[in-house]
């Protein structure tokens, strides 16, 4: 079994150093003393920036984490070439973790805010940086904090004492790291902390569902169709096909998603139903890593034995603050521990498990809207206009889907921006890049349902026990 790294495994002496500094920086802004905060946080870059330096290449979760304390040292400073470099040429290697890309893409979304356009070529004078997305208040965080966000988002080992081993590569305790990561959690910080599964690799089938409902009658609707355990978002959005939900279904559903799909729409009284699954992914921006989102995979399936089938139930959630927290689940469960341990190795080499990692809160400050384009594209040149509406930064998700008689749309993108006009914006800048000209803008109006999908639950296989009978009647008419 793989023990914790050994201590030629830690980084240099300057690494301390450049984290003591950093603290001292953060005492030096939450005392509003601008300056000397700004001249601590540069100092702690440069020493950081020589440890990046000094590296091995194939340590790609190691450059991950202290690329991004680099990149997030210069933004702080008031620095912005610098972060923007560092941030640019991290993201330029082909092997970074997607925890360190995303931190990096963020931080250069900040930057542009920050700097109105373009990153300047000098550094930005007086006013201190607004905070980073992904950290409301980054006051609250020391350096030590930081480091080890980045770390528990890269990856969480499968250890009997992954905290030690976490801890070992940050110069800190488990007993502190520990300490922290309850801190991080309770504060909002990090907001899950457990496998992230790929639910079309576990056998999972999705669905993205539109249905037209009565106006008066749309809450009930809605509270109807979330009684099913798979469905994980449902919106109310501001056109004839006003409710919108997400949906998964076990590979041991006796039903099937389509029958499913079909059942809810009946029990809901929906005036029209229209299943949506995706055809093919573009672009899927997604980190929260939760399988609330209805994406598709493309990895192959394989069938899972009881034994990993417990184990996904045990691993989706949240990993205890403890020394050794698989030998507690172990414990709880009545798996063994190295059972449970090799399990979730296999299913992460399988890419069932697509990582064991805290999954960070998303507080990205000034995206309080976002919209879902919906465009009429020729279908063999779905391609070409999609790569278009990827490269915009503002574009997070962006799927071909099948069109209807009475939704001729087959074309979605995703955008987020500061309000509602500035959403709309966006979307007429995208039809006059493309010379689309058949469109349509949703919003969500009311959330009914947002949460994570719980894979193999015993309430799915009740809410087929209850409605199996409804499907036997289907296939008979």
């Amino acid at each position: 079994m793989q023990g914790p790294p050994t201590t030629s495994d830690a980084l240099p002496a300057s690494h301390r150093e450049a984290q003591r500094l950093a603290e001292r920086a953060d005492v030096a802004r939450r005392d509003a003393d601008v300056d000397a905060a700004k001249a601590l946080y540069a100092q702690a870059a440069q020493l950081e920036a020589e440890v990046l330096g000094g590296i091995p290449q194939d340590k790609r979760r190691t450059i991950g984490i202290i690329g991004v304390s680099v990149a997030s040292l210069w933004y702080d400073a008031g620095e912005y070439s610098n972060a923007g470099e560092t941030a640019r040429r991290l993201l330029a290697r082909g092997d970074l973790l997607p925890s360190a890309r995303s931190a990096l893409t963020e931080i250069l979304n900040a930057i542009e805010q920050a700097s109105g356009a373009a990153v300047p070529s000098t550094r930005i004078e007086p006013s201190p940086a607004p905070p980073l997305p992904g950290i409301s208040l980054v006051q609250e965080l020391d350096q030590h904090d930081r480091e080890l966000l980045g770390a528990l988002q890269a990856e969480i080992p499968l250890i009997s004492t992954p905290y030690a081993f976490i801890g070992q590569t940050l110069d800190l305790s488990e007993k502190e790291v520990i300490k922290r990561t309850e801190r991080l959690r309770r504060d909002g910080f990090i907001r899950h902390l457990a496998a992230q599964f790929d639910a079309r690799a576990l056998g999972y089938r999705s669905c993205l569902v539109a249905a037209r409902v009565d106006p008066e009658r749309i809450d009930d609707a809605a509270a109807v169709i979330n009684a099913h355990p798979g469905v994980t978002q449902n919106y109310r959005r501001n056109n004839e096909l006003n409710l919108w939900f997400t949906i998964f279904i076990s590979p041991f559903s006796k039903i099937g998603l389509e029958k499913t799909v079909e059942i809810l729409g009946r029990a809901a009284e929906c005036d029209s139903v229209r299943p949506l699954p995706t055809l093919k992914v573009y672009k899927n921006a997604a980190t929260d890593g939760d399988g609330s989102s209805e994406h598709e995979s493309h990895g192959g399936y394989t069938p899972l034995t009881p034994l990993e089938v417990e184990c996904v139930r045990l691993l989706q959630s949240d990993l205890p603050l403890q020394p050794r927290p698989f030998d507690f689940i172990a414990r709880v469960s009545g798996i063994g521990v190295d059972e449970l341990l090799t399990s979730a190795r296999t299913l992460l080499k399988r890419g069932q498990i697509r990582r064991f990692a805290a999954t960070v809160a998303a507080r990205k400050q000034g995206f309080a809207a976002s919209a879902m384009g919906v465009w009429v594209v020729p279908q063999d040149s779905a391609d070409e206009y999609a790569a278009k509406f990827v490269q915009h930064r503002a574009v997070s998700h962006c799927y071909l889907r099948p069109v209807y008689d009475d939704w001729p749309y087959n074309l979605y993108s995703t955008v987020h921006a500061s309000s509602v006009d500035e959403c709309e914006s966006i979307i007429n800048d995208l039809a006059i890049e493309t010379g689309l000209s058949q469109r349509q803008t949703l919003y969500p109006t009311k959330e009914y349902k947002k949460a994570r999908v719980r894979f193999f639950s015993p309430e799915a296989e009740e809410w087929e026990a209850e409605h199996g009978g409804e499907a036997v009647q289907m296939r008979l008419a």
